[in-house]
C-alpha cells in the first residue's frame, strides 16, 4: 500500500484534475441519458418507458461505463508517471511533502482534490 503522502499519489491524484476526468464523466453520463430518452420518445413508449429508459441504458452501458472508468485511471497513472519523472514536478511535490501535506486514504472527491491542489500550497 502506498502511503499517501507518496509523490506517486499526489501526481496521481493531480493528474485526475488536470486531464479533467470529473467533467468528461458528467458528460458521458449525458450523452447515454438524452440517448436513451431520445431512443423511447422516438419508439413512441409510453410515460413508464420513459422514466425508465435512462435505467435500463445505464445497466447495458456498464461495460462501456466499467471499461471508461479503468481507461482514467491508467491515464492518470501514465501522467503521474511522466510528472515523477520530470524533476521540476519531484521538486513540486516534495515541497507538498515537506508541508505536512498528505491527501486522502480513500479515493478522494472532486472537491478533496481541489481544495488538496489549491489551497494547500
Amino acid at each position: 500500500m502506498i502511503s499517501a503522502d507518496h509523490p506517486f499519489f499526489l501526481a496521481h491524484e493531480q493528474a485526475h484534475i488536470m486531464l479533467k476526468h470529473e467533467l468528461k464523466r458528467k458528460m458521458l453520463f449525458t450523452v447515454i441519458i438524452s440517448a436513451s430518452l431520445a431512443f423511447a420518445k422516438i419508439l413512441n413508449f409510453s410515460v413508464f418507458f420513459i422514466l425508465l429508459s435512462p435505467i435500463l441504458s445505464l445497466w447495458l452501458s456498464s461495460p462501456l461505463w466499467l471499461w471508461w472508468m479503468r481507461k482514467q485511471e491508467l491515464s492518470a497513472d501514465r501522467l503521474a508517471t511522466q510528472l515523477t519523472s520530470k524533476t521540476s514536478a519531484k521538486h513540486s511535490l516534495n515541497m507538498l511533502k515537506n508541508r505536512n501535506f498528505s491527501l486522502f486514504s480513500t479515493h478522494p472527491t472532486k472537491n478533496q482534490r481541489l481544495f488538496a491542489i489549491f489551497y494547500k500550497f
